[in-house]
């Protein structure tokens, strides 16, 4: 019972300084995604043959707000990079470069959220892609878990009950 309790006592906090995240994009190109102090999302960018490094902020699209909190980046088939991360408010933002293949072009913002009018969550999401199909979950404010997911379009679904994190 010690490690159930263990691992559900792990808690990130709003001002957690876990946040990067890493991903090797087509061709083995390395792909570092930061967030700075002031919320700002930064990459940095290297060859997979090279030992130098690039670096530029994300221009981040009109409506899309400042990270509070982990960023996590991820790649689907023939979509290319996309970055999820959640807001000050708690809402869960996604960044998709248009067109993928063209690194220069600029990101693409969904608030995923208020496109599925769910709750906000309370702490940094999970991400994951199985079979092609983007997974996330996430905590609300009254501990219940989400899922969405896209499979040509957003869905949502709560999941069941589990153990209730330790309290803030």
């Amino acid at each position: 019972q010690r490690y159930t309790d263990a691992y559900f006592a792990y808690r990130t906090t709003e001002g957690s300084q876990d946040r990067a995240a890493f991903i090797e994009g087509a061709g083995g190109r390395r792909h570092v995604i930061y967030r700075a102090a002031d919320g700002g999302l930064h990459q940095l960018s290297s060859a997979p043959t090279g030992n130098s490094w690039s670096g530029e902020e994300i221009a981040m699209p009109g409506a899309a707000p400042i990270a509070s909190g982990r960023p996590h980046v991820y790649s689907v088939a023939n979509t290319g990079q996309r970055i999820l991360y959640r807001g000050p408010a708690g809402h869960l933002h996604e960044l998709s470069r248009v067109p993928p293949e063209n690194e220069g072009e600029h990101w693409q913002h969904t608030n995923l959220t208020a496109l599925l009018e769910q709750p906000v969550a309370t702490r940094d999401p999970s991400v994951v892609v199985v079979n092609g199909v983007t997974h996330i979950v996430y905590v609300d404010r009254l501990c219940r878990i989400h899922e969405l997911w896209f499979d040509g379009e957003w869905r949502h679904q709560q999941l069941p009950a589990a153990p209730r994190p330790a309290a803030d």
